[in-house]
């Protein structure tokens, strides 16, 4: 949860999580997705560099996980209160997220479980659009790390040139 410096990734895609847990800020102009909340403890850091980078965390519409661990989805709760966003996910990552982890079924202890409970407001299944202000992310289960991880993909336009961006679970910096 070590303090990172926000960066613009690729066309309306930022970088707004700490050192070694992702967190992206995807913006539109009908307001703005968060993929990953890191910890509860997170949600400051994540608030600051949206700040820092000139945009409002108020304005996130749409929270988005990459799966429900704590260090991806324990600030899901904190920051749905803060913004008032939906959280969008699959059923499985949704049962999770609904207990605080602690029906993971991996052999984490549980400390590494637990975290303040929070209920998904859509529920996903594999190849769902999830749309906002003209940005389109697609939703693909990808179980393995846990039962429902979700990679997600998007195309930007960048220099004049689309790019498909993929963001796979756990990814690290």
């Amino acid at each position: 949860n070590a303090p990172f410096e926000p960066f613009h990734v690729i066309g309306n895609i930022y970088y707004v999580g700490p050192c070694g847990i992702s967190s992206f800020l995807i913006t539109t102009p009908a307001g703005h997705f968060l993929l990953d909340t890191g910890f509860e403890m997170t949600v400051p850091r994540i608030r600051d560099s949206v700040r820092a980078l000139g945009f409002r965390v108020e304005d996130i519409k749409i929270i988005l996980n990459s799966h429900a661990h704590l260090d991806h989805a324990g600030g899901d709760a904190l920051m749905k209160q803060l913004t008032g966003a939906k959280i969008f996910m699959c059923k499985e990552e949704a049962a999770l997220l609904a207990n605080g982890g602690t029906n993971d079924f991996t052999p984490y202890s549980a400390e590494m479980k637990g975290f303040r409970p929070a209920h998904a407001d859509r529920i996903l299944q594999d190849g769902d659009q999830v749309k906002l202000g003209g940005t389109t992310l697609t939703c693909h289960l990808t179980p393995g790390h846990t039962k429902g991880c979700m990679t997600w993909t998007m195309d930007v336009l960048e220099a004049g040139q689309l790019r498909h961006v993929v963001f796979f679970g756990s990814t690290r910096l």
